[in-house]
């Protein structure tokens, strides 16, 4: 039987699946940001351009990853909380210099 070759992913090709998702990015810093997580409405309101579609699905997806972590807040009314893991707040270390790099150089062709 031939044996099967398992190649690693590349780092920087796993890195990009998370950060090239629409909205992660902003998503990630948002959280991060903030002083002990915010609720869905205060991510919404944090992100200009995000609909409520979209923002469900990207904190679905970055809850999958590890990244993000939604808990339930039993009170007089249901409450969810969104915070980063320590994963995501590695991740969000991580970028913060991209973003320091973006107000360095802005995109505009001038």
């Amino acid at each position: 039987m031939p044996k099967t070759v398992v190649v690693p992913e590349d780092p920087f090709e796993s890195a990009n699946k998370v950060v090239s998702a629409k909205f992660s990015l902003p998503v990630i810093m948002a959280l991060f940001r903030s002083d002990g997580g915010f609720g869905f409405n205060q991510v919404l309101r944090e992100i200009p351009g995000i609909t409520p579609r979209t923002l469900s699905t990207r904190l679905k997806f970055l809850e999958k990853l590890a990244i993000v972590e939604r808990t339930v807040l039993l009170s007089p009314q249901m409450r969810i909380r969104y915070v980063l893991t320590a994963k995501g707040k590695e991740l969000a270390g991580a970028v913060g210099p991209l973003g320091d790099w973006g107000k360095k150089y802005p995109s505009s062709t001038k």
